[in-house]
């Protein structure tokens, strides 16, 4: 999550990225929230991402070290000058388990993955190594998506133990079928195994057993901040501003003329301002609803059917 939020109570805003990220709420939208500042031990104000493990634990990304809550209380992990068994960076952004069940750390300067047996952290992949790590999508079979916010995204296969042979999609102004921008935001799946890609210019696809070739969206040429693919399998993105963005069988899309969609907003007219960073948080809710964290307002509950939608902003005297 982005820390230059200007009306941001630090106890409500960690709830809301709970909220945003690890937790399904029953029916009923009157939330209480439990604060975790300051009587549980984190000692950070912004908190980036939120994951529950398989067993439970909350993990949390920090701009200073990993945060893992076991229900009382949080252990804290941070880099270890000349310890390579350390986590690789303090500055972390992102957050994903993969096949195995291992953490998938992404840091300001690579990834990191966490081996619960024996409570390590190792620098997979090594080609990654100083790199801002921007998004995470791990594969069932054991391979990885790696989006970066200066150099394109990279593939690795399963059969890559040493993270060093990857495919690379990067901006390349001489071939019109590649990724036009390297900032970027999200990578999702849609249920027919076609890769989209959002970054700081557009919306991408890379169809399933394609080498190289992304169709751009250009429609869409605004930065896209988040992608979630529902249990629908209707695509959402979350855009610069307000706005929220449906996109209904993603997978049969294949030519930037046959996107069709529909566009919802949020508070318009502030959108254009600078101090709201987008639609940074897409998460299930109840049905078909959804779960929104809004940069600079806080947790959205968001009716898909009707268009509805609630707002859980700070209150400083609660």
């Amino acid at each position: 999550m982005n820390q230059l939020i200007k009306s941001y109570i630090c106890h409500l805003y960690v709830a809301v990225v709970l909220l945003c990220n690890s937790m399904v709420f029953a029916q009923n939208t009157d939330l209480k929230f439990e604060h975790f500042i300051d009587d549980k031990g984190l000692s950070q104000n912004s908190v980036m991402k939120i994951l529950q493990d398989k067993e439970g634990f909350l993990w949390m990304a920090t701009p200073n070290g990993l945060y893992k809550y076991n229900g009382k209380g949080f252990t804290i992990y941070r880099h270890e000058h000349n310890n390579p068994n350390s986590l690789i960076n303090n500055s972390v952004y992102e957050l994903e388990l993969d096949a195995s069940g291992n953490i998938l750390i992404g840091t300001g300067r690579g990834l990191s993955r966490f081996n619960k047996v024996t409570e390590t952290f190792s620098t997979y992949p090594a080609i990654l190594k100083d790199k801002r790590i921007s998004a995470i999508y791990p594969e069932d079979d054991g391979s990885l998506w790696v989006g970066t916010l200066y150099s394109g995204v990279y593939y690795f296969e399963n059969t890559d133990e040493l993270g060093t042979r990857p495919k690379r999609y990067s901006f390349q102004s001489n071939i019109n079928s590649t990724v036009k921008a390297n900032k970027v935001h999200s990578i999702t799946k849609d249920i027919s195994g076609n890769v989209w890609v959002g970054t700081n210019k557009s919306l991408y696809k890379l169809k399933k057993d394609s080498n190289s070739n992304y169709v751009q969206f250009k429609v869409l040429n605004e930065g896209v901040k988040s992608l979630f693919l529902d249990k629908n399998g209707k695509l959402w993105v979350g855009i610069k501003g307000h706005y929220l963005i449906g996109i209904e069988n993603a997978e049969n899309i294949n030519t930037a003329e046959e996107l069709e969609y529909k566009r919802y907003s949020f508070h318009p007219e502030l959108t254009d301002t600078t101090d709201y960073g987008g639609l940074i948080a897409i998460n299930q809710a109840d049905g078909s609803n959804l779960w929104l964290g809004i940069h600079g307002f806080g947790l959205y509950w968001f009716n898909t059917e009707t268009g509805d939608f609630k707002l859980y902003s700070p209150n400083p005297l609660n």
